[in-house]
């Protein structure tokens, strides 16, 4: 049964970003892992949807003019990383997805969600499922602060959102960039949680 008025985001959470032998790897990222697997495994033992993100580039993709190339589609450092990946998983890539978005969550604990730039709402699915999953919060993680994660915390927030960034699993490239683009969320009406409030509170909330 999911748990109603609440949903996880877990942005870009992969090989190239997480591990030091990355593509472009995020400076202590190891460090976040443990905080992501907790969040991930309480999402899929309390019924809360579970959106994930993830790059998946062409070497020629506009974004390679300013980043290494990295999560090159079909490669492993584009894959996520386990401690981020449910049994119960779809990959949507940027097409139409021909089912109904709406009931996604009653057939798969995880909705990846595919995209070739920085924002993953330029994947055509992303605003759909927001929208029919009717949550009142979401709750964010992942990497990298400055760039993915601002995106879509802004983005869910710019959709009258309420978006929480669990501060001690998120990780920057940069981490002045990093805290400026943290200011910058919560400047907008973001909130700020760490993984053990984020569980406190779900444990002090009985599932509808």
């Amino acid at each position: 049964m999911q748990r109603s008025g609440l949903a996880f985001v877990d942005v870009d959470s992969q090989v190239d970003f997480m591990h030091a032998d990355g593509a472009l790897y995020v400076p202590q990222a190891e460090q976040i892992i443990p905080n992501l697997k907790t969040l991930v495994n309480a999402a899929v033992k309390l019924g809360i949807p579970l959106v994930s993100t993830t790059d998946s580039h062409r070497e020629t993709d506009e974004e390679m003019k300013d980043f290494p190339p990295h999560c090159i589609k079909g490669t492993p450092g584009q894959k996520k990383i386990p401690e981020t990946i449910t049994s119960g998983l779809i990959v949507l890539p940027n097409r139409p997805y021909p089912g109904n978005l709406s009931t996604i969550f009653d057939h798969y604990d995880q909705v990846v969600l595919e995209a070739a730039t920085l924002d993953k709402f330029q994947n055509c699915n992303t605003d759909p499922l927001i929208r029919s999953l009717f949550a009142e919060e979401y709750v964010v993680f992942g990497v990298t602060t400055e760039y993915c994660v601002r995106l879509m915390v802004l983005g869910l927030l710019e959709r009258r959102k309420k978006a929480t960034l669990v501060e001690d699993a998120v990780k920057a490239i940069d981490a002045a960039a990093g805290k400026a683009a943290i200011d910058e969320m919560t400047g907008h009406g973001g909130t700020l949680a760490s993984t053990a409030e984020v569980i406190a509170k779900l444990d002090a909330k009985p599932p509808a």
